[in-house]
């Protein structure tokens, strides 16, 4: 073993010849895909503000192109922060031979995203088109699932009609105590601070104001529930309990993970969100087969997806027929041969393709040996419009 340790350059010490910067990134570091994707972009199509500079008094703009590949690189490290990112521009390495070491401050950065919100959705079509021409979408196997976004909203400002007429009640309710108590000290001649009383009954009043502005923007839109200070977001249930939320959802091809498509609504379920996800991704990929959890089961959707002509695993629920109800089997359910189906081994699933749908399970017979047993839907418990086949899932 050595008994000396590894030679370190002093800081101070000066260098016959300057290393380059871009000697510290490596041919193959990812900083090198935004440094070319960026730079092959024309940010004046895509309306990016600036990419036109503008003759005029006042300090220089800095180039939205810099600014887009901070993002980018701030995004694929996990630094969405504006403050984090302006410190990455003075001590990271990768930030600096990124942007040519500038030094833009977190209002310069946080600006830009806000002068650019409605760009992202063409910058995430030009970057995929960009991952097609490399052929890095492999995969034919595309799986959908959402999660609930938490929005800059509490519960305590997110209002029903009934909470919202309940919520005036109990201040209108509150104002008359406050009135009449102070009916009731005059009356006594007691020595209260009237001041403080005026100032509560003035806070009351103002909310309830605000409350009833809501309430007729409600009436006008149509809605049924307003957030005041995310007026978009709406309360959904979420694995910790109801909350204010978006209904965030992707698309992601199967082998290198890439994202084809996503969504962001405030729709409380998911069925809405299948359909826009499978046409977004055919503009990637021209055949592919596409999976989603129960939630995403309805009708329609499989309706949709067949007259879209795509392959959709979704899933089966409890449902009505327009011939009858169609129950998904439990763990008591017998069927042909004796056989037990099991629900914790159920694979119910419905494959919607040219108006087609096929019912499969993994079961076990009654002595506890594994086959594959096929349940056949009868053709009159299929959706009007779709025929059942009986489908032999072979080992």
């Amino acid at each position: 073993m050595s008994s000396s340790y590894v030679t370190k350059i002093g800081r101070k010490q000066s260098l016959l010849l300057p290393e380059m910067i871009d000697d510290y990134i490596d041919e193959d570091n990812p900083t090198r895909l935004f440094d070319s994707f960026v730079d092959s972009l024309d940010l004046k199509e895509m309306n990016f503000r600036y990419a036109v500079l503008e003759e005029g008094p006042g300090r220089p703009s800095y180039d939205p192109s810099d600014m887009l590949k901070l993002y980018l690189w701030g995004y694929y490290n996990g630094i969405r922060s504006s403050r984090k990112l302006e410190n990455e521009c003075h001590r990271n390495m990768e930030v600096m031979w990124l942007i040519h070491k500038l030094t833009p401050d977190f209002k310069t950065i946080a600006d830009f995203r806000k002068d650019n919100v409605d760009t992202v959705k063409s910058l995430f079509r030009k970057f995929n088109l960009f991952l097609k021409e490399q052929g890095l979408f492999k995969s034919h196997d595309i799986a959908v699932d959402g999660t609930k976004m938490k929005a800059v909203n509490s519960m305590d400002r997110s209002y029903s009609k009934e909470k919202l007429k309940k919520t005036m009640d109990d201040i209108d309710r509150k104002i008359d105590k406050y009135l009449h108590d102070m009916d009731e000290n005059d009356e006594i001649e007691e020595d209260i601070d009237k001041e403080k009383i005026r100032k509560a009954i003035e806070k009351l009043r103002e909310k309830k104001k605000e409350l009833k502005d809501a309430e007729l923007k409600m009436d006008s839109s149509g809605t049924n529930e307003i957030s005041l200070t995310d007026p978009d977001a709406r309360q959904m249930k979420t694995r910790q309990g109801v909350d204010v939320c978006y209904n965030g959802h992707i698309a992601v091809e199967s082998e290198n993970h890439l994202i084809t498509d996503y969504t962001l609504d405030n729709n409380t379920n998911d069925y809405a969100s299948v359909l826009p996800l499978a046409e977004g991704t055919r503009e990637f990929m021209d055949s592919f087969d596409l999976s989603a959890d129960k939630c995403h089961f309805s009708l329609p959707n499989l309706e949709d997806l067949s007259e879209a002509h795509i392959p959709a695993y979704i899933p089966v629920l409890n449902m009505e027929t327009p011939t009858g109800r169609l129950d998904c089997p439990n763990r008591n359910t017998t069927g042909a041969s004796s056989y037990m189906i099991r629900r914790r081994m159920c694979i119910y699933a419905l494959r919607a393709t040219r108006c087609t749908i096929i019912s499969f399970a993994k079961c076990r017979s009654s002595t506890g040996s594994g086959i594959e047993y096929i349940r056949l839907m009868p053709a009159n418990c299929a959706p009007s419009g779709i025929s059942a086949l009986t489908h032999l899932d072979g080992e």
